[in-house]
């Protein structure tokens, strides 16, 4: 048994959300680097790879991705090239289908939809003075007030990624001043 199986299932609920964002990314930079024969793009997103599937319990996949940074790291770009789909589709596999099918109706959806700017800025007020207080579970319980909210793209993304960015590193000190920079550059 590993340590993510030991989580009760809301905390790997987000956890698997949280991954299947990360894995959206990192297959977009492994695309872009193959391309771009950047060996060290390929290595850093293989090493980032690595540490978030052990995060969520899947050593196997975890050493494949080991596999394919250390082939990053001695150079051997033709055993990446003919192997990384493999690891894109291992990728591809977390990736939550109804959050691509959310994420595509909110970009489509996004000149219709009326923000509450009241209510967001209340609520991301809220959670800057719950991060300045260390208190997670404040913080957490607003964060999900406004994602139950209809959001405009932008938005949604920055209250999903400082979401995540308390959830996964408890980063109350950091969470709180990209809220005052957002709330700065906030507009209706």
């Amino acid at each position: 048994m590993n340590l993510f199986e030991l989580l009760p299932a809301e905390k790997q609920e987000k956890l698997m959300q949280s991954f299947g964002r990360d894995a959206q990314k990192a297959i977009s930079t492994l695309r872009e680097a193959i391309q771009n024969n950047d060996i060290q793009s390929l290595t850093s997103t293989f090493h980032a790879m690595k540490s978030a599937l052990a995060n969520i319990g899947q050593s196997e996949k975890s050493e494949m991705a080991l596999m394919f940074e250390k082939a990053g790291k001695n150079g051997e770009s033709d055993y990446i090239i003919a192997n990384v789909d493999k690891f894109i589709a291992v990728l591809h596999s977390f990736i939550l289908v109804e959050e691509t099918e959310n994420m595509n109706s909110v970009d489509s959806a996004d000149k219709s939809i009326s923000e509450d700017f009241s209510f967001v800025t209340e609520q991301l007020h809220i959670i800057k003075s719950s991060c300045d207080d260390y208190n997670y579970d404040s913080a957490n319980t607003h964060f999900n007030a406004l994602l139950k909210k209809p959001l405009k793209s932008q938005t949604h993304e920055f209250v999903t990624k400082m979401n995540d960015l308390l959830y996964s590193d408890s980063d109350f000190d950091g969470i709180s001043e990209k809220i005052s920079d957002f709330l700065n550059e906030y507009k209706k």
